[in-house]
């Protein structure tokens, strides 16, 4: 189960990207930090 304050980490090469719909009023919040590997796009 998630919980508040919990980290999430991926490889962006290797995800298939998807979301559904949601409310355009509805606040989102996106990081990126890179450590290290191939250039980003």
């Amino acid at each position: 189960a998630w919980s508040v304050g919990d980290i999430v980490w991926w490889d962006n090469q290797a995800v298939l990207h998807a979301r559904n719909a949601f409310p355009a009023s509805e606040r989102r919040r996106l990081k990126l930090i890179s450590l290290a590997g191939s250039r980003p796009f």
